[in-house]
């Protein structure tokens, strides 16, 4: 069984809630902050990196607060960078894959059409090409000429227990992870549902490569955990609040998924009796 933890290094506080939520007749400009987080997998025998996040220069191009390095995070959490063997991207935006060389012993994890749409003729497009980092992606092309890259077209076990499933929407190789725990199947869905408003009313964020294939995802993603609330939306500062802090000096920074996701089963069969 895998112990799953949300590592937040970054925050972008000036969100609107235009900017997270596809159709919103009220309260367009209210704000909305968004909270920026990579997630550690952690078993007995492995531990497993979702996403690599970002580093100051973007986070300076783009006003973001940075909190931490995604790597000093890690470190927070107990773990040893080295000992990361395997990095999933769950897709290739600047903030999910910045700072590869970091983990220097780590295989990465991504899907085959994401690699493609990020070295492709898209990237003239500037619109598109905003929500990657140039240096970033040459990171990734790197790490596959140096036999570091595992590209993958749909469904794909990663480990026992560990599994990456190809669900497009936000980008073309949009992934989402699902990990078994002692309470059952977590599902990380990263942007697929930036916030949990996105999966709560089934409405996606404006941030989409094909807005069919959002609908899809979000439904999609709900399917794949053993628990509605063991979906966890990839971008939300409720993450901080719905899951306990790894502990009370890492209170608003780390997160424990299982634990949590636990205690709602427990809840859902105590109810059922």
């Amino acid at each position: 069984m895998w112990e799953v933890l949300a590592l937040r290094f970054a925050d972008a506080p000036g969100r609107m809630r235009r900017d997270n939520i596809l159709s919103v007749p009220l309260d367009q400009d209210r704000p909305m902050p968004m909270a920026f987080f990579v997630w550690l997998l952690r078993s007995a025998e492995r531990t497993i990196l979702v996403d690599t996040g970002f580093g100051p220069e973007e986070a300076a191009d783009r006003g973001l607060a940075l909190r931490c390095l995604p790597v000093e995070a890690v470190r927070l959490a107990g773990t040893d960078p080295h000992a990361i063997s395997d990095v999933i991207l769950t897709h290739m935006h600047f903030d999910h894959v910045g700072g590869l060389a970091d983990y220097p012993n780590a295989r990465f994890h991504v899907q085959a059409a994401e690699l493609v749409h990020a070295t492709g003729p898209a990237m003239s497009d500037l619109g598109t090409a905003r929500g990657y980092a140039a240096a970033s992606v040459c990171d990734v092309v790197r790490a596959l000429f140096a036999g570091r890259v595992e590209a993958y077209d749909g469904l794909r076990e990663i480990a026992p227990g560990v599994e990456v499933h190809l669900i497009r929407s936000h980008t073309p190789g949009m992934q989402a992870v699902r990990i078994q725990t002692s309470g059952g199947w977590v599902v990380l869905a990263a942007d697929a549902a930036l916030f949990y408003e996105n999966l709560e009313t089934g409405v996606p964020s404006p941030v989409l490569w094909h807005l069919g294939d959002m609908y899809v995802a979000l439904r999609a993603v709900k399917r794949l955990a053993s628990a509605p609330a063991m979906v966890v939306a990839g971008d939300d500062p409720l993450v901080m609040e719905r899951f306990p802090a790894l502990s009370t000096e890492l209170d608003g920074t780390i997160a424990v998924i299982a634990q949590a996701c636990d205690r709602y089963i427990s809840e859902a069969q105590d109810a059922s009796i």
